[in-house]
C-alpha cells in the first residue's frame, strides 16, 4: 500500500511495523488509523488492530500500571479482557481501548465485574436511561459518572469498526448496520479514480451512485476473491454502489439474486462481496474494474492484432466462459432434494458490452466477468417462459425482437440474442478495430418504425405482397457479417455462422440454448488451441448466400411508438410461415 494512500504511522498492507512498547503503557491514539484528505473522521481502531496491539504481555503492563489494588490478580483480569477464559466468547478489548482514549482505563475492572463486554456495545442513551445493545439497562453511577459515560458513548464508536466478512452461511442477505458504526473505507473522488466519473457509471450502471473505494485491509477478508482479477502488485480497490429510495424488500430481492448468481458459482459472474443498509441507504460492494468490455475495446486495445494467436485464443476462451456463465443462470442447479419443477432458473436480461467487466488479471489479456446481475429475472423451472410484467428493463440497441411483438413472451433466449450482438461486435473489433466497430454502429443506425434513427439489430419491414408487417435481422448487420466472412480465419468464419444462424434469430424458439451453445463454443476454443492456422490464418472465403428471412406476420406491441411506420423497408414475402401461437421455450 502506498504511503500516499494512508497516514498510518509505520503501517504496511496489514502488519504493524511500529513496535509496541512492552515496559510502559502505550499512547493508543498514536496507532489510530486515518485516511488522507478526510479530516472529518476521528482516528479509528479496527478489532484486529486492537488484538494486535493488546497482546497478553502488553495488556499485563497496562493493568499493572493502573495499580488496581492487591485484590486484583493481573493475569486473571488480562485473560478476561482478551476472552481467553470465557466460554461465552466475551471480550473487553474495545471497552479497554475506549476507556484509555477517554483517560479512564482503571474502570476496566468495573466493566468486567458488571459483565458489560464488547459484544454489548454500543451503549446508547434512550432519554430516561442508558441501555446496552442487547437490551440491558445500566445505571451510570454504578459504572461511570454521567460525564464520563457521555465521553465513553462518543468515543466507543471509534472502536466499533465494521468488519466485512465473506458472504457465506448466515451472512447471506443484507446487513443492517448500527447508526454510528465506523465504515472503514476511503471513498476516492472521481478525479482520483482511474476511470472518470462518467466511465464509472458506464461500468456499474446508472441506477445508483458508484464510487471507487479502498477498504482498510484489517477490515475485510476478500483477498482471495481478487487473486484471479488483478495483478499481484496492484492495490485492492472496490466499487461501492449506493442506492437511495429502495424499499427494504426490493433491496433484499436484489441481494438474493446477486447471492444466487456470483463468482462462487461461476468465475465469470461478478461477485458481490458485501450488502448492507446504513442510515436509511442501501449499499453493495463489488471488486473494482477499471473498464467494461466496450471501454477495453476503445481505450486498452483500440487496434487489436488479429494475427496474434494469443489474443484470438483469449477471445475464444472468454466467449466460451461467458456463455458458460449464462448457462449457469439458465440451467437449474442439480439438487436432488428439490423437485425439478421447483428448481430456480434465471436470465440476465441486459447483456451488453457495458455489463461485461474487464479485470486486469495476471494474464496478458485479462478476464471478462458478467455484471449487473441485480436486474436478472428468476423463476421456477415449471414456469421458465413468462409474459412481460410492466416495463422490461433492457438496452434498446441489444433488445430482442420479441419485445416489440404483441403478446410476445420473454425467456432465457432473450440472453442468447443479446450474446449474439456482443459476439458480433467482438469479431468486428478484432478485424476492424474500435474505429471499424464505430463505423459498423453508424451503418446500423437507420430510419425505423420508431423514428428517424434506430440502432437495434433487427428491423421492421412491410411485406407489400401480403399486406402485413414483419421483422428481420437488420440488413446492415447481415452485410457486415458477410464482409467479415470474405477474408477471415476459419475460427472467425465458424463463429460468425453460429452468431448468424443460431443467436441472431428472430423467432426466439429457433435460437440455440445456452447448454448447446457451451458445447459449440468449447469446440471452437479447442480447435483454436490445437491449430494456429485455424485460429488466425486468413483466407479468401466465399460469403454465404443471403438467407431469405421467414417473414412471419407480426402484430405490434401496444407500447411501441409507430412514428416511422411508413418509412420501413418494403419487401416481398419470400418463404412465408403462418403466424405461430406456440410460445413454448426451447
Amino acid at each position: 500500500m502506498s504511503e500516499e494512500t494512508f497516514t498510518w504511522p509505520g503501517w504496511t498492507r496489514d502488519v504493524l511495523q511500529q513496535p509496541v512498547p512492552l515496559d510502559k503503557p502505550i499512547q493508543l491514539d498514536e496507532y489510530g488509523i486515518r485516511f488522507v484528505n478526510d479530516n472529518s473522521r476521528s482516528p479509528f481502531y479496527p478489532f484486529k488492530l486492537l488484538e494486535h496491539i493488546f497482546t497478553e504481555q502488553v495488556l499485563s503492563t497496562e493493568i499493572d500500571a493502573l495499580e488496581l489494588g492487591e485484590n486484583v490478580e493481573t493475569r486473571a483480569l488480562v485473560r478476561e479482557v482478551l476472552g481467553s477464559d470465557c466460554s461465552q466468547s466475551k471480550t473487553y478489548i474495545q471497552i479497554f481501548a475506549t476507556l484509555k482514549l477517554i483517560g479512564k482505563p482503571h474502570l476496566i475492572k468495573v466493566f468486567v465485574e458488571k459483565q458489560i463486554s464488547d459484544q454489548e456495545l454500543p451503549i446508547s442513551n434512550n432519554g430516561s436511561h442508558y441501555q446496552l445493545s442487547k437490551g440491558r439497562i445500566i445505571i451510570p453511577s454504578i459504572v461511570l459518572s454521567s460525564t464520563a459515560l457521555r465521553l465513553f458513548r462518543s468515543e466507543q464508536y471509534n472502536t466499533l469498526v465494521h468488519f466485512f466478512n465473506r458472504r457465506t452461511g448466515d451472512l447471506k442477505g443484507p446487513q443492517e448496520l448500527k447508526h454510528a458504526v465506523v465504515l472503514p473505507y476511503y471513498e476516492i473522488s472521481p478525479g482520483q479514480a482511474s476511470a472518470g466519473h462518467d466511465q464509472v457509471h458506464g461500468i456499474y450502471g446508472s441506477s445508483a451512485t458508484v464510487s471507487k473505494i479502498l477498504i482498510h485491509p484489517l477490515c475485510h477478508e476478500f483477498d482471495d476473491i481478487f487473486e484471479s482479477l488483478k495483478d499481484p502488485d496492484e492495490d485492492m480497490y472496490f466499487a461501492l454502489k449506493k442506492f437511495a429510495g429502495f424499499k427494504p424488500e426490493e433491496f433484499k430481492d436484489e441481494v438474493t439474486v446477486l447471492d444466487r448468481y456470483n463468482g462462487t458459482r461461476h468465475p465469470h459472474l461478478v461477485t458481490m462481496v458485501a450488502a448492507f443498509s446504513f442510515n436509511h441507504t442501501n449499499y453493495l460492494i463489488f471488486p473494482w474494474a477499471t473498464h467494461d468490455l466496450g471501454m477495453y475495446w476503445q481505450t486498452v486495445r483500440p487496434t487489436p492484432d488479429a494475427s496474434d494467436p494469443g489474443l484470438v485464443r483469449w477471445i475464444s476462451y472468454q466467449a466460451w466462459m461467458l456463455v458458460d456463465a449464462i448457462r449457469c443462470m439458465h440451467v437449474p442447479e442439480e439438487n436432488t432434494n428439490i423437485p425439478e419443477n421447483d428448481r430456480i432458473v434465471g436470465r440476465h436480461g441486459d447483456i451488453k458490452s457495458e455489463n461485461i467487466l474487464w479485470y486486469k488479471s495476471g494474464g496478458e489479456f485479462g478476464k471478462l466477468v458478467i455484471a449487473d446481475m441485480g436486474i436478472s429475472k428468476t423463476h421456477r423451472w415449471e414456469s421458465k417462459t413468462y409474459t412481460r410484467k410492466g416495463e422490461t428493463k433492457r438496452t434498446p440497441r441489444y433488445q430482442p425482437p420479441e419485445l416489440d411483438f404483441s403478446k410476445g413472451r420473454l425467456g432465457r433466449t432473450f440472453d442468447i440474442w443479446t450474446l449474439g450482438c456482443v459476439f458480433f461486435e467482438f469479431l468486428t473489433w478484432l478485424y476492424k478495430g474500435y474505429a471499424g466497430l464505430e463505423k459498423s454502429k453508424t451503418r446500423m443506425t437507420v430510419p425505423s418504425i420508431r423514428g428517424p434513427e434506430s440502432d437495434e439489430y433487427f428491423e421492421w419491414v412491410y411485406v407489400k405482397d401480403r399486406d402485413y408487417y414483419s421483422v428481420r435481422v437488420k440488413q446492415a448487420v447481415t452485410r457486415d457479417i458477410n464482409i467479415l466472412r470474405k477474408n477471415c480465419s476459419q475460427f472467425v468464419y465458424d463463429f460468425l455462422d453460429i452468431i448468424e444462424n443460431e443467436l441472431l434469430v428472430v423467432e426466439r424458439n429457433d435460437r440455440i440454448s445456452a447448454l448447446e451453445l457451451v458445447i459449440k463454443m468449447e469446440k471452437l476454443h479447442e480447435r483454436c488451441n490445437n491449430s494456429r492456422e485455424y485460429c488466425v490464418q486468413k483466407a479468401k472465403r466465399k460469403p454465404r448466400a443471403a438467407q431469405k428471412p421467414n417473414l412471419q406476420a407480426r402484430t405490434f406491441h401496444e407500447s411501441l411508438a409507430l412514428v416511422g411506420k411508413d418509412k420501413v423497408p418494403k419487401v416481398r414475402a419470400g418463404s412465408f410461415i403462418p403466424v405461430s401461437t406456440n410460445y413454448n421455450i426451447s
